[in-house]
C-alpha cells in the first residue's frame, strides 16, 4: 500500500504544477471568473 502511494506521488506532484504552469491565458481567465462568482456568493451569505 505505502510503496502504490509512494510510486504514484512523484508522477503527480509533477502533472500538477506542469499543468498549472501550461494554463492558457483563456484558462487563466476562465478560472479567476469562476473563482471571483464564487467568492462574490460567499460574500453574499
Amino acid at each position: 500500500m505505502d510503496t502504490q502511494i509512494y510510486e504514484q506521488s512523484p508522477t503527480t506532484s509533477k502533472s500538477l504544477p506542469f499543468n498549472f504552469y501550461t494554463f492558457t491565458e483563456k484558462d487563466r481567465e476562465e478560472a479567476h471568473s469562476l473563482v471571483s462568482s464564487l467568492y462574490e456568493k460567499f460574500k453574499e451569505k
